[in-house]
């Protein structure tokens, strides 16, 4: 994937990489979004790279996608930033 800074990348289909990302704010998801997930399945994402990178990541919750904002530091902490709910498949990855 080509990244620059500042920039957003293009979509790309998600590896274990981007899986084991959100698996680490799964819970502040799930509370955001007052709900348990039935399947948590990072599908594509786009990255911003700053002081750290940016991730939006479409995922399938079984019901409906969403799309998680995080944020990794440079030291390799993750937060979780913010999200879009109600998406589908073929919703578009745009940054919010």
């Amino acid at each position: 994937m080509t990244e620059f800074f500042g920039g957003w990348s293009k979509v790309a289909v998600a590896t274990d990489q981007i899986q084991a990302l959100i698996d680490k704010i799964r819970e502040d998801a799930e509370s955001a979004a007052g709900r348990s997930f039935e399947i948590y399945e990072a599908k594509s994402y786009i990255i911003q790279v700053v002081a750290g990178r940016n991730y939006i990541v479409q995922v399938d919750t079984g019901s409906c996608y969403v799309h998680l904002r995080v944020y990794c530091d440079l030291k390799g902490e993750v937060k979780f930033t913010s999200f879009l709910e109600n998406k589908s498949e073929s919703d578009q990855i745009k940054p919010f």
